[in-house]
């Protein structure tokens, strides 16, 4: 994944985003108390990606952490996956940056429609977005790889009033192992292994990882709760 690329706010933006995110500024607020609210504001978008408003890749990054320590604690399953949206940077050259952010906006939006309530939808790169798929068989993550992979390529990305374009994106997936504690990092690899994988075989593809061997004895189950103090039998 590449990180995302981090610009300095000026002003004026900053009061755009905020509109834009449905944070009411009073224009005849005095100086000193309009920056104040601008502040706060700023503060609540915290977690949020600016251009898209999706979750951040900070925000991810807490909710993926959970996530897995359910998993330990827990034995539910959760699986991760990481979509790139194929060629952005072609498409800003031909068309412009603001044809790239149309895109990617389309792109989360598309993921939103495309995912249950219960699944975390997030932005944690330049051109990439990743789903924490929480309680589903590790079976079913390639279909679901597919399903959103197909609503990408499916959809026409209006630049303009008289021009749009199609996009596609690449889908990478891992698992983790109910009881057993993974961090969070080794996850993020694994499913991005996956991506460029799938990048390099073609775009718009999708491409999984082995099923992982979710068999936990009995000894192994009870050692997750044991007291650390606790002399084991």
């Amino acid at each position: 994944m590449r990180p995302l690329l981090l610009t300095s706010l000026r002003l004026e933006e900053a009061l755009a985003l905020l509109r834009q995110s449905g944070y009411d500024l009073p224009e005849d607020a005095p100086d000193a108390e309009r920056i104040q609210q601008l502040i706060d504001g700023l503060c609540g978008l915290s977690g949020r990606d600016a251009l898209t408003g999706l979750a951040s890749a900070d925000h991810f990054r807490e909710v993926l952490d959970r996530e897995l320590e359910r998993v330990a604690r827990m034995g539910d399953g959760v699986s991760l996956l990481l979509l790139g949206v194929d060629h952005v940077g072609r498409l800003i050259d031909t068309n412009g940056r603001a044809a790239g952010e149309a895109a990617l906006r389309a792109v989360a939006a598309i993921l939103v429609r495309s995912v249950r309530r219960m699944d975390f939808v997030a932005r944690v790169g330049e051109e990439d977005f990743a789903v924490i798929v929480p309680g589903v068989a590790s079976q079913q993550v390639r279909r679901i790889a597919e399903r959103l992979r197909a609503a990408v390529a499916r959809t026409a990305v209006a630049l303009s009033e008289e021009m749009t374009v199609r996009v596609t994106a690449s889908v990478g997936g891992a698992s983790a192992s109910p009881w057993r504690r993974m961090r969070a990092g080794t996850l993020i690899a694994a499913a991005d292994r996956q991506l460029l994988a799938a990048r390099s075989r073609r775009r718009d593809h999708i491409a999984i990882d082995a099923l992982p061997n979710t068999r936990v004895s009995i000894e192994e189950r009870a050692m997750l709760f044991a007291d650390p103090g606790e002399p084991q039998a």
